[in-house]
């Protein structure tokens, strides 16, 4: 049982607290995991394929290497594993265990995205928002923004409603900026309050209670328009 909780303890700390671990079965003892996913891996299953990846990423019961970690990640996400790619974008972003390659971190984020991971669709506003070298577009930076901001990613919903405060790749809108920043507050980003009640003083008593009856109907329904 010691062994049992020590390896879904591991697998919440590596897999980020995702679902994946709901997905990953519990083998007896962690030699016992480690041989499984080895074996489930090299037979060709992504969830393992994945593992491994982790593994070698994070140094666990072997040593560290960022090239075979992504060897693996590779494996899993030629496969259309969303984690797998989402970790693939992020070695080519950063350029650990991968030569640095802006273009193919955007190509394996978007695979990611399409499929619906957040933090995929968020890096990838970072990027179109003009990091990493990336030629900005502001309107794809406010897409991928607003699917992960729809998803309650707060620094997402943070710079969504920056782009909506400033018209940025999006119709200047106070009254969705506002509605965006509150959410992105309540998320625990703390420039966000501030950023929300600088604009509250730019804004018509209308458009505050527009903004405060959407953010009603959204505590209530749980979504943003």
């Amino acid at each position: 049982m010691k062994n049992q909780i020590l390896f879904v303890a591991v697998l919440s700390v590596v897999l980020g607290g995702t679902a994946l671990a709901a997905e990953v079965p519990v083998p007896g003892t962690f030699g016992d995991a480690m041989r499984w996913y080895r074996k489930a891996a090299e037979a060709g299953n992504p969830h393992a394929q994945f593992f491994m990846g982790v593994k070698y990423e994070q140094g666990i019961r072997v040593e560290r290497d960022m090239a075979e970690a992504a060897r693996w990640y590779r494996k899993s996400a030629d496969q259309g594993y969303a984690l797998a790619q989402f970790k693939l974008g992020t070695l080519y972003q950063s350029g650990d265990g991968v030569p640095r390659d802006p273009d193919a971190a955007i190509r394996w984020y978007e695979a990611a995205a399409r499929q619906g991971l957040p933090e995929a669709q968020y890096n990838l506003g970072l990027l179109y928002d003009g990091s990493e070298g990336v030629a900005r577009d502001p309107t794809r930076a406010a897409e991928w923004y607003r699917k992960a901001a729809e998803q309650g990613v707060p620094e997402a919903q943070y710079n969504l409603g920056l782009l909506y405060r400033r018209g940025d790749g999006v119709p200047k809108d106070p009254v969705q900026a506002y509605v965006w920043l509150d959410a992105a507050a309540v998320g625990g980003v703390e420039l966000a309050a501030w950023a929300r009640d600088d604009l509250a003083g730019t804004m018509s008593p209308e458009q505050l209670a527009e903004a405060r009856k959407r953010i009603e109907a959204r505590d209530k329904t749980g979504k943003s328009e």
